[in-house]
């Protein structure tokens, strides 16, 4: 990068600028490809693009796996059944797959990312065998790794995620939703970047190396190709393109409200 720099005429300070900025995105995500764009490091070289740089929190302790697991019960049983039932730990015996669904998933990430720890390993195993279970009965391929904490399932059927995909906190997902890549492009197999606070309705389509701000709502049935720049509004149509500047919900404002209310 700094080669390219003088190469296009920068100064030392400048090429100084634009290689950490390069950096700085690459240590933002996965893998040994760079998919930042040159705009991207361009903004954050210039002082603009702070918001870019963003990691991707993956459960590596017990205490990482404890708050996951408390916000992710937070938001699911307020979610269905307001505060009556706020202060239950554990799912019902039958039913409530999404929730069971979602702590599978939290402590086989803990196993995986830390080896689960000798005192939790059976209790990590039993997890393993009812996120692969549950896996398979409902049509779900959701790999490890791929949200980071505040993930709220509400109905867990026909959801396919790209094991490149990453998505940021608080993420609302509604059944039959695929994000992943989009075949017949020069996109080298990426999969979208999303931000914190999406809500991605039912039937929804996100593909491609695309990346989707803050907040934004992704409509039912939409296809969506293109990044998303604006934070918090709506998109929906195939093409998606922007429906409603503004959704009248935000999941960041969600979890505040059941933050507060709850503690």
């Amino acid at each position: 990068m700094m080669i390219f720099s003088m190469i296009n005429g920068k100064s030392p300070q400048e090429a100084i600028n634009f290689t950490v900025a390069t950096s700085a995105l690459k240590h933002s995500l996965e893998g040994n490809y760079n998919r930042a764009s040159l705009a991207e490091v361009k903004k954050l070289a210039s002082g603009n693009g702070i918001e870019r740089v963003r990691r991707w929190r993956m459960i590596e302790s017990k205490e990482d796996l404890k708050q996951f697991l408390e916000t992710e019960r937070l938001l699911f049983l307020h979610r269905n059944y307001g505060m009556r039932q706020i202060e239950r730990k554990r799912p019902k015996l039958i039913g409530e797959y999404e929730w069971k669904y979602v702590r599978s998933l939290r402590w086989t990430e803990y196993l995986k990312n830390s080896g689960g720890g000798y005192t939790d390993l059976v209790v990590c195993l039993l997890h393993v065998i009812r996120y692969k279970i549950l896996s398979v009965l409902f049509c779900v391929k959701i790999p490890l790794n791929i949200f980071d904490e505040g993930l709220l399932v509400l109905h867990l059927h026909g959801l396919i995620i790209s094991e490149k995909v990453r998505v940021g906190k608080f993420c609302c997902l509604f059944q039959n939703t695929t994000i992943g890549i989009s075949v017949g492009t020069d996109d080298h197999g990426n999969c979208p970047l999303l931000g914190d606070g999406i809500t991605i309705c039912t039937g929804a389509v996100v593909v491609g190396d695309i990346k989707v701000a803050d907040g934004v709502t992704i409509a039912a049935n939409a296809v969506v190709v293109k990044n998303i720049e604006k934070s918090g509004c709506v998109f929906g149509g195939v093409p998606a393109k922007e429906i409603k500047e503004s959704a009248g919900f935000s999941m960041l404002d969600y979890w505040q409200k059941i933050n507060t209310m709850a503690n």
